[in-house]
């Protein structure tokens, strides 16, 4: 799966020439707290949050209605490649700092947002998923006497999500890799149960 269709959010973007009121408009319309800023040529420029329209703009006195987005944006702006793995998508974000980038086809238009609490909720569906196929797995393992075969798929999964989520903030990490450690010792206990 590539990160456009399945981790990341509509795009909803400005140009360079917008007003800082044209933007605070299009913000509270589309009801969202980021714009990426494009270029004549659809290419992104920088990114404008919520945050920089409060802090940078009124804290500058600046006048809304002639400043343009570009005076408060952020910039450069950092993008990753469509078809990135998530992984890589996360770990971009990490070493950058950053909750938001721009999902980029190959010609550097963008194409959606990649937002770190969407990749998180993606991360728990997966968890959820796995949880599905570990209940489903032990009982065909009863079943089927292939506890052992089970077990390590489990293990084998568990240890892939878990250097998935490494690349993660390290709060939401600690909560995420708790529940797994969690989730491999029930399995483990439930397993040798049988």
């Amino acid at each position: 799966m590539t990160p456009e269709i399945a981790f990341a959010s509509p795009v909803i973007s400005v140009l360079e020439s917008n007003t800082l009121v044209q933007v605070a408009e299009l913000m509270h319309r589309e009801a969202v707290g980021c714009i990426v800023v494009l270029d004549g040529e659809g290419r992104p420029v920088g990114i404008v949050t919520d945050r920089d329209l409060a802090l940078r703009a009124v804290a500058w006195s600046s006048d809304p209605k002639t400043t343009t987005v570009t005076e408060v944006m952020s910039a450069p702006v950092h993008t990753v490649e469509a078809g990135a793995p998530l992984d890589k998508v996360i770990e971009r974000m990490r070493s950058l700092g950053v909750r938001r980038v721009p999902v980029v086809d190959d010609a550097g238009h963008v194409v959606a947002l990649a937002v770190l609490d969407d990749l998180f909720e993606s991360l728990v569906a997966q968890l959820e998923d796995l949880c599905a196929t570990m209940a489903g797995a032990r009982r065909d393992a009863r079943r089927n006497a292939r506890a052992a075969r089970v077990r390590h798929e489990v293990h084998e999964s568990l240890g892939h999500l878990r250097s998935r989520l490494e690349y993660a903030s390290w709060h939401a990490q600690e909560a995420f890799l708790h529940e797994l450690d969690d989730i491999r010792a029930r399995v483990a206990h439930a397993l040798k149960r049988d």
